[in-house]
């Protein structure tokens, strides 16, 4: 289908889809400030919580946003964060910027079964 075509047929503005159609903006198009970790930044944090996840030794919240805040630290940005913290708002777009990620709540295990266990 010719770009006039798509544009008349979609209601779409011709120059709307020769920019999207552009090689130099073939990068993906997100909408909102840039976050304060970079995508492969943030893939690396997502690969150390399922590495402490096999490991049997999940995260909790107030550990990954330490974790973060440590990494923040060491690693200053133009872009600062109130004392380098995260806040409950970048927990949850990180969260739904990684969908393998859920938060859930451990069971409770009882000493009887810990007992069984061993």
């Amino acid at each position: 289908m010719s770009i006039k075509k798509a544009a008349k047929h979609y209601g779409i503005p011709r120059s709307t889809i020769r920019f999207r159609l552009a090689k130099e903006n073939q990068t993906v198009f997100r909408s909102g400030p840039a976050t304060i970790l970079t995508q492969e930044e943030e893939s690396e944090l997502e690969n150390w919580l399922f590495d402490m996840q096999k490991r049997g030794f999940p995260v909790s919240k107030s550990m990954l946003l330490d974790n973060v805040r440590k990494y923040l630290d060491a690693n200053p940005r133009t872009k600062k964060l109130s004392e380098n913290v995260p806040g409950r708002t970048w927990m949850q777009l990180f969260i739904k910027r990684h969908p393998k990620i859920s938060l859930r709540t451990p069971e409770f295990v009882t000493k009887g079964l810990v007992l069984l266990c061993l």
